[in-house]
């Protein structure tokens, strides 16, 4: 019955005018909903990202890695000195 009201309404001049709006309305939720998802797949690809950059970033040992400055060597977090190069590391370099 009530499909039958919306069908009367729908073809009757009242919804003639209304039914641009409501074709609008419908397209802008569409095109809303599939901004939503691609936000949130973009969301999820960087905190996947992070993560496999955090589990590269450690050695079997367990020891963050970071790279020389200078001879681009991979230290252990615990050097203060490059083991290839004898350069002295930075924090910023191991973190």
């Amino acid at each position: 019955m009530l499909a039958m009201g919306a069908m009367k309404f729908l073809h009757s001049e009242a919804g003639k005018k209304i039914m641009p709006f409501i074709t609008l309305l419908f397209c802008i939720l569409l095109i809303s909903f599939v901004i939503w998802i691609v936000l949130n797949y973009i969301e999820y690809q960087n905190k996947n990202q992070k993560k496999e950059e955090n589990n590269e970033a450690q050695n079997s040992n367990g020891f963050n890695i970071g790279k020389c400055h200078n001879c681009g060597y991979e230290n252990n977090s615990t050097n203060n000195f490059c083991t290839n190069c004898g350069a002295k590391l930075t924090k910023n370099e191991l973190s």
